[in-house]
């Protein structure tokens, strides 16, 4: 019944290209299906679970906290952006609940908190998985709203 009513949700909200929320989702389930089979565990359960380093927690905190007061001085919140998803996407019920990204994490600092993100999951990953690794992307924080669904995706 959840999952019906998640899906006819995409489609009456998409109702110009219900289609998008088909082939969205026909490729979410495809992948979670058929990659896990083609990865390495580097473990037995296959994660691992840490703590961030402290510094870099620290950082983080001030930046959200530093957001979150940027937003509260204005009546619009510019520190928090509705998050864009293609047309029919299906990771999140953004038909329902709206994601956001709360500030620029890539222009915060001149983009050195970025950058420490980066390197800071760089430096454990490679370490856990004895494999150099190369970064592709960051997004940021993502903020998630009560009624907020973020559906099983690799």
């Amino acid at each position: 019944k959840f999952y019906d009513d998640w899906l006819n949700g995409c489609h009456e909200y998409f109702s110009q290209k219900p289609q998008a929320c088909d082939r969205f989702e026909s490729d979410r389930i495809d992948m979670n299906l058929n990659q896990p089979s083609h990865m390495m565990n580097f473990t037995n359960a296959g994660y691992a679970k840490i703590r961030i380093p402290t510094t870099l927690k620290n950082k983080l905190l001030e930046y959200w906290t530093e957001q979150q007061e940027q937003g509260t001085k204005s009546n619009e919140n510019k520190s928090k952006r509705p998050e864009p998803w293609p047309i029919g996407n299906t990771y999140t019920n953004q038909w329902e609940s709206s994601t956001y990204i709360v500030g620029d994490i890539q222009q915060y600092d001149n983009g050195n908190l970025a950058k420490e993100v980066v390197t800071a999951a760089q430096d454990i990953l490679e370490a856990w998985t004895g494999q150099p690794l190369v970064p592709t992307s960051l997004y940021g924080i993502r903020q998630y709203e009560r009624g907020s669904v973020l559906a099983p995706h690799v």
